[in-house]
């Protein structure tokens, strides 16, 4: 099934975020280390970092339209015309 892979990279940035909001919101209500609090820092990082790797290791029409921007599936200009054309037409 289709859904599978978009299940995976929804549960890697959802996991993401609420480890940094537990990190988050457990400094607000007891003492942590400067430890923690550099962790909690990364973490949160991450969470807004992550994502577009995840979108161009696991998701295939993602690749697909950076190949293509890239010249390495077709000609630049075939592959503007056709990611214009795409999200015009959903409109």
């Amino acid at each position: 099934s289709c859904n599978g892979p978009i299940f995976i990279q929804v549960s890697i940035i959802c996991t993401c975020n609420v480890l940094s909001s537990l990190l988050y919101l457990s400094m607000n209500f007891f003492y942590t280390s400067p430890t923690l609090n550099m962790l909690a820092h990364i973490s949160w990082q991450l969470a807004h970092g992550v994502p577009p790797f995840i979108y161009l290791i696991l998701n295939k029409t993602v690749q697909r339209h950076m190949k293509m921007l890239l010249g390495l599936g077709g000609t630049k200009a075939n592959a503007v015309q056709k990611i214009a054309t795409s999200s015009s037409s959903r409109h």
